[in-house]
């Protein structure tokens, strides 16, 4: 007990001092001393377990971060039953591993486990009930599957304002995917109300500047694009390119979308003399930031010369194809 409890303190001053280095053979050492000498349901031996997970996930290596949460989980289900509310943490640690290695499956499946420790819980968990909700709908999502994860959304989103009220992140981030469903849809005025709605809630909370914020003007300039609503796509995009510009500068990959939606409104508005800087700016920022050889680039390098084969330059068209051809063919060989 004695070495246990120094190996703890040192473990907290090498965690403290972010010696990653020393932390890791001194939490695997006193993790194989408590297993020994300390009952499986100790406290201190969770403590460990999960400080090494943790490590092990920061270095990346999910596999074995996962796999000491399980064996963990193991120990407290044979304890407490599979459904009981002190395993939420834990529940919640696992699914999202599996969910963040693309593992939607076993992501799924203890997802489930924690919707009935929710449902069975002794006091009421509306919150831990919209957590599941939301990342069940996220997976069908994953899954291509924008129908199935519809009801999941609404489901988590009435919670969600029960519980939180109207306003609190987690609203306006499920008001943006079911924006997102109908988007993909082309039922493009039921998107609009929850993308407007998203945008006032996330615009009060994190500022106007803030990336989510910014990917939310982006998907107003397509969404008012595409139903022709071209003014109001217009000062969307142009919103979303004046905050890029400031908070990531001029030429950062992120201003490309924005660049590419904007010329695309130009030409349904006839603002014809517009668009050919636009697609060039863009193409010069993703040779800039990607290499000439890159697949974005023959996108970028396709698109202006779509443009110019459009206003009759075909000369200059003609040598943007071939480049393009050449990247393409390039990124083929093995």
């Amino acid at each position: 007990p004695d070495l246990i409890l120094i190996m703890q303190e040192l473990a907290q001053v090498y965690r403290a001092q972010d010696e990653k280095v020393l932390l890791e053979p001194m939490l695997i050492r006193l993790l194989e001393l408590q297993e020994k000498t300390l009952d499986p349901k100790h406290p201190d031996l969770f403590e460990t377990t999960t400080s090494l997970s943790e490590l092990y996930q920061g270095k990346g290596n999910q596999e074995r971060a996962r796999s000491l949460l399980i064996k963990m989980l193991n120990i407290k289900e044979n304890t407490l039953g599979p459904n009981h509310i002190e395993l939420a943490p834990l529940v919640t640690k696992v699914a999202d591993s599996f969910l963040d290695s693309g593992d939607f499956s076993q992501a799924e499946v203890y997802y489930r486990q924690l919707w009935k420790i929710a449902k069975n819980s002794s006091t009421p968990q509306p919150l831990l009930k919209a957590f599941v909700l939301h990342h069940l709908a996220d997976i069908q999502m994953q899954r291509g599957n924008p129908l199935s994860a519809e009801p999941y959304y609404r489901q988590a989103l009435s919670l969600y304002e029960k519980s939180l009220g109207t306003e609190p992140l987690q609203v306006a981030t499920v008001l943006n995917s079911l924006g997102d469903i109908f988007s993909s849809q082309g039922n493009f005025s039921s998107a609009e109300p929850f993308y407007l709605r998203s945008l006032d809630i996330r615009e009060q909370l994190l500022g106007s500047e803030h990336p989510d914020v910014v990917s939310l003007l982006d998907n107003l300039g397509y969404v008012y694009g595409v139903s022709r609503f071209y003014d109001r796509a217009e000062f969307y995009y142009q919103k979303s390119l004046q905050i890029k510009e400031k908070v990531f500068g001029p030429n950062h990959l992120e201003i490309v979308k924005t660049l590419d939606g904007l010329a695309e409104v130009y030409k349904q508005n006839k603002k014809l003399e517009k668009i050919e800087p636009l697609y060039q700016r863009a193409l010069k920022i993703r040779e800039k930031s990607l290499g000439p050889f890159h697949l974005k680039v023959a996108e970028s390098l396709k698109k202006l010369a779509e443009w110019y084969r459009h206003i009759g330059k075909l000369p200059e068209s003609v040598v943007l194809y071939q480049r393009a051809s050449n990247i393409i063919k390039k990124s083929n060989q093995p």
